[in-house]
């Protein structure tokens, strides 16, 4: 009520209404964004993975090679 009271108008319920719908619309955005963030996470989890998985890759076949060359000296 105290923000109705800011805005200065005598008709308190209309003022509530837009207000409702305001927050409701914020609502809206906000979930939009929250599932945009939670998309970027997942993705960014699988791309994590996967260049773990390469990299696991690299160190198997890179590995034993410079293994032999060191042995080698």
């Amino acid at each position: 009520d105290r923000s109705v009271a800011v805005r200065g108008t005598t008709n308190a319920e209309e003022l509530r209404v837009m207000r409702r719908q305001a927050l409701s619309r914020e609502r809206i955005e906000l979930n939009a964004v929250y599932n945009e963030i939670q998309e970027t996470i997942s993705e960014t989890s699988h791309e994590i993975r996967q260049t773990e998985n390469f990299l696991k890759g690299i160190r198997q076949r890179l590995f034993p090679e410079i293994e032999k060359d060191i042995s080698i000296l």
